[in-house]
């Protein structure tokens, strides 16, 4: 059982990783700076 919980654990963090990846890479360059932009504040803001 623990087996199972692991495998759909590994799928669903990988598909998340790859979604991610892929829409980072159909933004265009201004979008970029600006979520680069945004996540500067967010990580100073701590």
């Amino acid at each position: 059982m623990k087996s199972k919980i692991k495998k759909t654990l590994m799928y669903s963090v990988t598909t998340v990783i790859l979604l991610g990846a892929a829409f980072y890479a159909s933004m265009e360059e201004y979008q970029k700076d600006n979520l680069s932009r945004f996540l500067q504040q967010v990580i100073a803001s701590r």
